[in-house]
């Protein structure tokens, strides 16, 4: 399968959930993909900005940095107390 033809059947083929595609169309998509990232981001090296803490409005804490303490009893692991770390 050519290039320019796998890429654009996998837009057409986007949203569409049924089937299978080839495997020189995924292979395909998932290398434009990767390019296009490689792009992006030489594109956002060249450019040459950075954000600071001060730029960024938003915090997001995705999930919670614990210590689990576990101790064993007979052959099964039992949670002592958990840490919540800063």
């Amino acid at each position: 399968m050519e290039f320019d033809t796998a890429i654009s059947t996998c837009f057409r083929k986007f949203a569409r959930f049924r089937g299978r595609a080839r495997r020189s169309e995924y292979w395909i998509f998932n290398i434009f993909g990767l390019f296009c990232f490689f792009v992006a981001y030489i594109v956002d090296l060249m450019m040459g900005t950075t954000l600071t803490d001060e730029d960024v409005k938003t915090r997001i804490k995705i999930g919670v940095p614990v210590t689990v303490h576990y101790s064993t009893v007979d052959k099964d692991r039992v949670i002592e107390r958990v840490e919540i770390d800063d």
